[in-house]
């Protein structure tokens, strides 16, 4: 992520109420991959269908700056191996 966006990220008030209820264990108890909402910086919602919980919200009236996450999952980690250049020995430049 930009280094720009990641300041803009912590600075968000839902991202910030996000982190608060995370830390306070909140979550604990629901089943892994449910999704929370926040709007706001207050938490609105929560369910294990995304679609049908934004529905949801839009139906509430709450239809921007909406914050989701998924919880209980464990973060993936991705391992990409960096391509390397192989180059040429000075010795096969003279043959």
């Amino acid at each position: 992520m930009p280094k720009e966006n990641l300041s803009e990220i912590e600075n968000d008030p839902n991202f910030i109420a996000y982190q608060e209820a995370k830390e306070e264990g909140l979550f604990d108890d629901l089943a892994p991959g449910t999704y929370v909402a926040f709007n706001n910086g207050e938490h609105v919602g929560t369910g294990k269908n995304r679609n049908e919980l934004i529905d949801e919200l839009y139906s509430q009236g709450v239809d921007s700056d909406i914050f989701l996450q998924q919880v209980n999952v464990p973060e993936r980690v991705y391992h990409i191996p960096t391509p390397f250049l192989v180059r040429e020995s000075d010795e096969d430049e003279e043959d």
